[in-house]
């Protein structure tokens, strides 16, 4: 999703970190269609992962994300990530975004020292904090379990 989201920009953002999700829906369909055909459960888990080693070169495909790289503090790897998506936009990046880099960087390192360490236990700290996570846990819980009793009553509907 970061990545998805960081790579887009603009008015595009909104859009690629909404519609990343759709394929989802679509392989739920398709699993059971899948499995109708597969009956063993072997075989169709064979035949469901088979298709994810297809997106294993991606892994030297895609690029880093720039803002992990200028966190990092790697100015050449964001300039040439930035020139390759320019390049692919066929646009050109303008001539000070070398100097707004090492700004950034520079920027960075100051606050670096600055910045709290967080830990779970801070889940837990405020009030509002504990309300929070524990009605994230109820929702999730919630959510996986009415999933789950469809599924497995599926037959019965």
């Amino acid at each position: 999703f970061v990545l998805c989201v960081e790579l887009v920009g603009g008015k595009w953002v909104t859009i690629s970190g909404v519609s990343y999700l759709f394929p989802l829906p679509l392989s739920y369909i398709a699993i059971s269609g899948i499995a109708y055909c597969i009956k063993g459960w072997r075989e169709l888990q064979l035949a469901i992962t088979l298709p994810a080693v297809c997106f294993l070169p991606l892994l030297w495909v895609l690029p880093e994300s720039p803002r992990w790289l200028l966190s990092m503090g790697k100015s050449e790897k964001v300039l040439s990530v930035l020139e390759d998506a320019a390049k692919f936009n066929k646009m050109e990046l303008p001539a000070s975004v070398d100097k707004l880099i090492k700004q950034e960087i520079s920027k960075g390192e100051g606050s670096e020292n600055q910045s709290p360490k967080v830990n779970l236990l801070d889940l837990y700290r405020t009030p509002r904090m504990r309300r929070t996570s524990f009605l994230l846990y109820i929702l999730w819980f919630c959510v996986y379990i009415v999933y789950y009793g469809l599924v497995l009553n599926l037959s019965n509907l």
